[in-house]
């Protein structure tokens, strides 16, 4: 098998353990076992560590080495409160900028929502969301702006792919498709002082389907022995 190939699977083993939480936050990646587990050498296993490091899921620490993100209730709620400043100065600045044309994408990305949602499929649903949200964003024309909030979105879709329940085959069903449609029609009709109300309690719901479950996960015996049991 090729390096390139080889990597590729051991990044996309790690990711997909780290998305269906069989891999706790918090845990150390440790090159050696996971070498020894996968049957791999330690290159491919280092540089797939690196590319979930840059993606968010992995956090590298100087002199300790890597771990699952793990971020602590404080941060998750600075995300969101900061998400929540830099959302509302977009729709500021791009309200009266919207078109027609902009609302009828957000209407696509509900529709997408809708279908995620229905498929159980996390990663589709979070792409959709962040998609309805940055139409706004886009529109007010600030190019930092937008840069600063596509990266804190990507951050906090993290959080929610590690710690949020809906996806757990949980009864309830996320508030988010029903407030979207609320917020695109004060956007259509420029209710400016409805809408600022309507983002402030969707970002609100959206904390709190985390803000309990944050440090819920235990540190396991054993990772790699019990994730994949006997080499391929």
């Amino acid at each position: 098998m090729k390096k390139s190939s080889i990597e590729k699977t051991v990044y996309f083993r790690l990711r997909n353990a780290i998305l269906k939480r069989q891999i706790a936050p918090g845990t150390q990646l440790v090159e050696l076992t996971i070498s020894k587990e996968l049957d791999v050498s330690r290159t491919p296993i280092r540089n797939a560590i690196k590319l979930l490091s840059e993606e968010g899921m992995v956090d590298m620490i100087p002199n300790r080495g890597a771990f699952v993100a793990n971020p602590t209730k404080s941060e998750v709620e600075q995300a969101y409160q900061l998400r929540l400043e830099l959302e509302l100065m977009a729709i500021r600045a791009s309200l009266y900028k919207l078109d027609e044309e902009d609302f009828e994408e957000m209407c696509a990305c509900m529709q997408e929502e809708k279908l995620a949602l229905e498929a159980k499929d996390m990663e589709r649903y979070l792409k959709a969301n962040k998609s309805f949200h940055m139409v706004a964003v886009k529109k007010a024309g600030n190019t930092f702006l937008a840069e600063f909030l596509g990266v804190l979105m990507n951050k906090i879709d993290i959080y929610i792919m590690l710690f949020d329940s809906f996806f757990d085959n949980s009864p309830t069903t996320p508030k988010g498709p029903c407030e979207h449609l609320a917020i695109v029609e004060a956007m259509r009709s420029k209710r400016m002082e409805e809408l600022e109300r309507l983002v402030r309690i969707h970002v609100e719901h959206a904390l709190e389907s985390l803000r309990d479950r944050v440090r819920e996960y235990k540190m396991p015996n054993e990772i790699f022995k019990e994730l994949y049991g006997k080499k391929q």
